[in-house]
């Protein structure tokens, strides 16, 4: 069985990636309650957690996307078993620089869910966030892709782990292409502004890179139609770090 889950909550992103899955064969989901975009991995241990089962085996949490996943872990009722894999999104926007896999909540997901031994894949999508039927003509492609990629990455004897998956605009003729990601996609820009009673306050933004840089990372490949596969590897040290730091500290 697969768990499903996303940081957008019921989105259409999400319909469209249960669609997918359950095509497939078993999949059951927990997703926020709420959109929980740019929460990392982040997870909630200073308030209760409920769990509402809204539609026959999807369930909603009123938590991160992490705690979602730790929540399917461990609750023997919903999952007598390990899933076979944990799917995140299909997520409204990009995940494909560095700054936006380490604060995604679509990646905090398959981080949690690669710490307790689960693959993961976590998809994104170019979207107007502001119009109805966001993946409108586009369903049936990306459904198709979907389950190409799951199929595949569930089946493999790779020792990767996690994959970051993102789609074009126009995915008709998309070609698949590995990638490594952009180092940043946005620059941070903090916007100082004053409420009705004139007092300030603050609005952290990012203001969008160039993407045609020439180094054909993830955000180039995107922008010429293409759809990425990036491969993340979980680890919080370097070994040769870890030997430099002996010689620093240890003599």
């Amino acid at each position: 069985m697969f768990l499903l889950t996303n940081d957008d909550g019921m989105s259409e992103g999400f319909r469209l990636l249960k669609s997918a899955a359950e095509s497939m064969g078993g999949a059951r989901a927990i997703i926020p309650a709420k959109p929980r975009s740019a929460m990392s991995k982040s997870m909630t241990f200073h308030k209760v957690l409920r769990l509402n089962e809204v539609e026959p085996d999807t369930y909603t949490l009123n938590g991160t996307p992490a705690d979602c996943v730790a929540f399917a872990l461990h609750d023997r009722k919903l999952f007598p078993k390990k899933p076979e894999l944990a799917v995140s999104g299909i997520n409204e926007g990009y995940n494909i620089s560095e700054h936006t896999i380490m604060t995604s909540g679509t990646l905090g997901a398959c981080f949690e869910a690669s710490l307790h031994g689960v693959k993961a894949i976590a998809f994104g999508c170019h979207v107007d966030r502001h119009a109805p039927g966001k993946f409108a003509g586009r369903e049936e492609k990306i459904k198709g892709y979907c389950k190409f990629f799951i199929e595949k990455f569930l089946n493999s004897a790779s020792g990767i782990n996690i994959l970051s998956i993102n789609f074009p605009e126009n995915v008709e003729h998309a070609k698949i292409i590995v990638s490594k990601p952009k180092k940043k996609l946005y620059d941070i820009a903090l916007k100082k502004r004053k409420d009705p009673d004139c007092r300030e306050y603050y609005w952290l933004a990012g203001e969008p890179l160039d993407c045609a840089n020439g180094e054909d990372d993830c955000c180039e490949l995107l922008t010429r139609g293409n759809i990425t596969v990036t491969p993340i590897k979980l680890s919080v040290f370097d070994e040769k770090e870890l030997e430099e730091a002996r010689k620093l500290f240890i003599s």
